[in-house]
C-alpha cells in the first residue's frame, strides 16, 4: 500500500492529529521502519478511509476520487436520482 501511495507516508499519515504533533516527527528524517512502528502503535494517525483496487488507491476522504471506485451505472443512477442529467457517450 505504501509503495502505491504517490507521496509515501505524506499520503498515509494524518499530520493534523494531536498525537502526531505531540511526537514532533519529521517524516523526512525517520526511517521507514520507524514510521511503520509509530503507525502500528498509533493507528489513529492513519488517514481514513483507505480504498484499494488493482489499479488505484485513495487514502483519506475525497468524494471525487472515491467515486471512481463506483460502477459507471451506479454513478449514472445517482446523478439522475439527484436531478442531474447524463449524456450518453
Amino acid at each position: 500500500m505504501l509503495a502505491r501511495a504517490e507521496n509515501g507516508f505524506d499520503d498515509l499519515i494524518n499530520s493534523r492529529t494531536k498525537k502526531f504533533q505531540a511526537l514532533e516527527i519529521d517524516e523526512n528524517e525517520c526511517s521507514t521502519e520507524y514510521l511503520i512502528e509509530i503507525l502500528i502503535k498509533n493507528p489513529s494517525m492513519i488517514k481514513l478511509p483507505i480504498i484499494v483496487n488493482e489499479k488505484k488507491i485513495v487514502i483519506g476522504f475525497n468524494e471525487r476520487e472515491i467515486r471512481c471506485f463506483l460502477s459507471k451505472e451506479y454513478r449514472r443512477t445517482q446523478l439522475l436520482d439527484s436531478g442531474g442529467y447524463y449524456l450518453e457517450e
